[in-house]
């Protein structure tokens, strides 16, 4: 069987563990993957289209982002430029992968033309995904107000269509607006309600995310003795999805809590082991974590003085992964 005919079969259903050794095999054979990949880029640019379509989130969550852009890149360019399902799915992928390297005018570029091309083939889905991208674009603009309207409007149509697994997508945008935004009992009432349906539809990855967000909220409203347990549990689930992308929000938000119990030096440690892993995964920081990453950045060199700080610091920065994971289970022990 090919890897296209895989992608496809598996698509919407390999999920929880089935989905990590999925990316496994992906990965261990990811040489092949692409030289299946740029053969029907030659050969037959739309079934090129589909698997570029299908291995973005793969590509975005081990760690291959700037390679995923470059390949949907060129997919797009020599696939069939009528409006299709599979098109739209390419747009939104090449737009998703473009957010998360801070190529925030491209990217909503990409979602602008994804919804476009979902209202002209009737793929509501498609719109409704199309729509939390832009939301996302908002939301790193700084135009909450913006991004509440759009992640509000794709979750409706998520929920319309009673599809689930869009419909958790789409709350976790409205979550994120909310912590953004504030004030931090919606974005924790907005968490917790995500974290139910992804535990509900064994979405592990999302569900990771979610609760390192959550325990980011707790820890800006001081209430750190929860924020450290929900930081702890989500760098479990995260470790069992071997995530390139996830590790360094979970190591960022450990640093975060360190530094607010007041050990300062630790947490700095910490923060910058994540600034490391963000700069290797190649993705830029999220924009609501950014705001809290820097607040602590703040703390801790206030409270140091810039000599220990850029000690600290750079110290962390050197830690490869796993010290930098390793450090963040010593520092909130990990059941």
């Amino acid at each position: 069987m090919s890897y296209l005919a895989e992608l496809v079969e598996g698509s919407g259903r390999h999920h929880g563990a089935e989905l990590i050794a999925f990316y496994d095999r992906l990965e261990t054979e990811h040489a092949n993957v692409l030289a299946e990949l740029e053969r029907c880029q030659v050969e037959e640019p739309q079934s090129a289209l589909q698997m570029a379509a299908l291995l973005w989130p793969f590509w975005m969550d081990r760690g291959h982002i700037a390679e995923g852009r470059a390949r949907l890149a060129i997919a797009l360019e020599r696939g069939p430029a009528t409006a299709s399902a599979i098109r739209a799915s390419a747009l939104y992928g090449a737009g998703t992968l473009a957010f998360r390297q801070a190529a925030n005018a491209e990217a909503a570029r990409l979602f602008e033309d994804s919804l476009g091309t979902a209202r002209a083939t009737h793929e509501r889905g498609a719109e409704a995904r199309a729509l939390g991208g832009l939301a996302r674009c908002a939301l790193r603009d700084g135009r909450t107000k913006d991004a509440g309207r759009l992640a509000e409007e794709s979750l409706r149509l998520q929920r319309e269509l009673g599809d689930d697994r869009g419909a958790a997508s789409a709350l976790h945008v409205v979550a994120y607006t909310a912590y953004m935004e504030g004030p931090d009992e919606r974005a924790r009432q907005l968490f917790e309600e995500s974290i139910a349906l992804e535990r509900r539809l064994g979405n592990i990855r999302a569900t990771a995310g979610d609760l390192t967000n959550l325990g980011s909220v707790e820890t800006r409203a001081g209430r750190l003795d929860r924020a450290a347990e929900l930081c702890a549990e989500a760098l479990c689930v995260a470790l069992e999805t071997k995530s390139a992308y996830l590790l360094p929000y979970c190591v960022a938000n450990i640093g975060g809590v360190v530094a607010a119990r007041g050990d300062h030096a630790l947490g700095c440690r910490l923060l910058g082991a994540a600034e490391g892993m963000f700069e290797r995964s190649g993705a830029a920081i999220d924009p609501g974590t950014a705001i809290e990453f820097d607040r602590h950045r703040a703390k801790v060199q206030a409270a140091l003085g810039n000599a220990p700080f850029r000690r600290n610091w750079d110290e962390g920065r050197s830690l490869d992964s796993d010290r930098a994971i390793a450090l963040a289970q010593e520092s909130l022990p990990v059941a």
